[in-house]
């Protein structure tokens, strides 16, 4: 191990350097071991190999990758879908009863060309003419009908003019009726 030059010594390492250059004096001769290590470039040591990257994993280990395995299980995922879509459930709560992610939900439903029931939060009821109208959020409420107002989330119903402002979670099934949502346990 040698100590670090000094400024100095590296600037005598520089002009010694320049020199050789100068005289074309060949890289193995011992003059340029003398230039090296004045500018704190003379290294006994064998250059460090690199480090080889570890392999990435892409899959969850003690999961199957594409093995039949594998495809038994999106199989049987799949015959599973229609009947939890029909009963109001979300992609999250598909995931927790299933055993998997939600985006594995997503991918499945995406890949079958099917989707899960968006959860509308307001259903108003016009009491004049009986029209029942479902909406994801208040302010999209706001901007479809002529309701103003502040209107808080609460189990109450509330009565603005013709209107029955109700708060609570409704999906629409295969066959277009609205029903109420299943509670989240």
């Amino acid at each position: 191990m040698y100590a670090m030059p000094t400024k100095e010594q590296k600037a005598v390492g520089r002009m010694l350097a320049a020199k050789l250059l100068d005289d074309h004096v060949s890289g193995d001769d011992p003059e340029w071991q003398e230039a090296r290590a004045l500018m704190g470039a003379a290294s006994d040591d064998k250059p460090k190999t690199k480090k080889k990257p570890k392999p990435r994993v892409y899959h969850q280990l003690g999961r199957p990758m594409n093995t039949p395995e594998k495809l038994r299980e999106r199989e049987w995922r799949q015959k599973c879908y229609p009947e939890m879509i029909e009963r109001g459930l979300r992609n999250a709560d598909m995931a927790l009863e299933l055993g998997v992610s939600r985006s594995v939900i997503s991918f499945d439903l995406q890949r079958m060309e099917l989707s899960a029931h968006q959860r509308m939060h307001w259903r108003v009821t016009n009491m004049n003419t009986g029209e029942v109208s479902y909406y994801p959020s208040i302010s999209e409420m706001h901007a479809k009908t002529p309701i103003r107002g502040t209107i808080l989330t609460d189990t109450e119903p509330i009565t603005r003019g013709p209107w029955l402002i109700t708060y609570g979670d409704w999906f629409q099934d295969s066959k277009g009726n609205w029903r109420e949502a299943p509670e989240d346990d």
